[in-house]
C-alpha cells in the first residue's frame, strides 16, 4: 500500500494492527465498528476483539471501499446489518475534536507530541473546536480487562493447536494460551460484561457529554520501532478495540529517522460515515502531500550530490 502497488488492503486488528502499522508506514488505516464488515473466512484470535480493516492511500478511498464491503453474513454471528450513522460533518458546520489531557496509552516521543500539536492549530485556525478533554474515570485502566479477554478467546480458539503440535506454536501465542487458561471463568465474564457496559458508556460521553465529533490522539507513541523483533506499542489503539468504536488514523508527518507519524481519530460506535467524514476534512489540512513532496525532492537533491 505504502509502495502504491495497490489501491486497497485489508487487516485485521485485535488489539492495534491496522491502526498502528497504517501510521507507520505513511497510508491511512481505518478499524470500523466491531461487526461492521464480517469476519467469514479469516481465522481469529479473539472473536470479541476480533476487527477487519482496511488500509488506502486516502480517506476517500477507505469510504468508498467500506460502502462496498459492510454488511452482515450469516456465517459471522457477530456482524450486523444495522447502520445509525448520524450526517458527516464536512467541515461546512461547527466541528468539534477533543483532545485528551492526559494520554490513555504510553507517552509519546517529542515528534509525535509536536506533529499533533500542530495539526491541531491548523484545525482550529480553519474553524474546528479543538477541547481539551479529560478521559473518564469510569472507563478506568482496560488493560487487565482486554488482557483477560485476549488470552481466555485465544486459548479457546488455539489452545488444541498447542496442545497437539506445541512445536508449531510460536512462544508468543503459547504464552498468550497459557495465561488464558489461567483466568477463571468469573473473571472472563465480568471482562465481557464490563466491554459491554463501557462501550456504551463511552458512546454517551463523546456524544451526549462531551458534544464531539471525533477524538484526536496518537496511533502510536512514534516512529516505527527499529528492527523485526518488535512490532510497536498498541496501548494508543487497544482502547478503542476494546470499545468497538470506529478509528481512522491519517499520516501527518516525519519523525526524526525520517518515518511516518500519524494522527488518529476516535468516533462514535455505528457513526463510520460520519467519522470518514470528519477524517477527510482533517486529511486536506494534514499538508501529507507536501510533506512527501520535500522528503523527496531532499532525497533527490542528497543524491545528485
Amino acid at each position: 500500500m505504502s509502495a502504491g502497488i495497490v489501491p486497497l488492503a485489508f487487516g485485521t486488528q485485535t488489539i492495534g494492527s491496522v491502526i498502528r502499522p497504517a501510521a507507520y508506514c505513511g497510508v491511512v488505516g481505518f478499524k470500523p465498528t466491531y461487526g461492521s464488515i464480517a469476519r467469514t473466512g479469516v481465522l481469529p484470535l479473539a472473536p470479541s476483539l476480533d476487527h477487519i480493516g482496511l488500509f488506502t492511500a486516502n480517506v476517500a478511498d477507505a469510504a468508498y471501499a467500506f460502502k462496498v464491503v459492510s454488511g452482515g453474513d450469516d456465517q459471522d454471528f457477530h456482524s450486523s446489518h444495522v447502520r445509525r450513522n448520524g450526517k458527516g460533518n464536512d467541515g461546512s458546520a461547527h466541528m468539534r475534536i477533543g483532545m485528551l489531557r492526559r494520554p490513555v496509552g504510553t507517552a509519546m516521543e517529542p515528534a509525535q507530541h509536536s506533529a499533533l500539536t500542530q495539526l491541531a492549530a491548523r484545525l482550529e485556525a480553519d474553524g474546528a473546536e479543538l477541547v481539551t478533554v479529560d478521559f473518564p474515570d469510569e472507563l478506568g485502566d482496560m488493560g487487565a480487562l482486554i488482557s483477560a479477554i485476549l488470552s481466555v478467546e485465544a486459548a479457546v480458539v488455539h489452545g488444541a493447536l498447542l496442545d497437539r503440535s506445541p512445536g508449531l506454536v510460536s512462544p508468543v501465542m503459547t504464552s498468550l494460551i497459557n495465561d488464558g487458561r489461567g483466568v477463571s471463568s468469573v473473571d472472563y465474564a465480568r471482562a465481557r460484561a464490563a466491554q459491554v457496559r463501557l462501550a456504551h458508556f463511552f458512546d454517551h460521553w463523546l456524544q451526549a457529554a462531551m458534544r464531539l465529533d471525533a477524538l484526536l490522539v496518537a496511533p502510536a507513541p512514534g516512529e516505527a520501532p527499529v528492527g523485526l523483533s518488535y512490532t510497536g506499542d498498541a496501548s494508543w489503539c487497544a482502547p478503542w478495540t476494546f470499545l468497538g468504536v470506529p478509528t481512522v488514523t491519517v499520516p501527518i508527518a516525519l519523525g526524526p529517522a525520517g518515518l511516518p507519524l500519524g494522527a488518529q481519530l476516535i468516533g462514535a460506535a455505528q457513526h463510520d460515515e460520519r467519522l470518514l467524514a470528519v477524517a477527510e476534512w482533517v486529511e486536506a489540512r494534514a499538508g501529507w502531500q507536501d510533506v512527501k513532496l520535500k522528503a523527496s525532492t531532499s532525497r533527490d537533491n542528497t543524491r545528485d550530490t
